[in-house]
């Protein structure tokens, strides 16, 4: 699942029941595992510019 279609599904929740505290923790939880991988793929960036530009023995 893609974070836009659980934003979808967030929304659709609020139109249909309102907004409450499962709908504020559904959003943080997009929110987090969005700035989540961007934290691996920065670190995935850094870890291939490593691997391949190392001295050579």
């Amino acid at each position: 699942m893609n974070k836009n279609a659980a934003a979808t599904r967030v929304d659709d929740w609020v139109s249909n029941w309102g907004k409450d505290g499962f709908t504020e923790m559904a959003t943080a939880s997009i929110a987090m595992s969005f700035l989540a991988f961007l934290a691996f793929a920065f670190s995935s960036l850094i870890s291939g510019y490593n691997l391949f530009n190392q001295d050579p023995i």
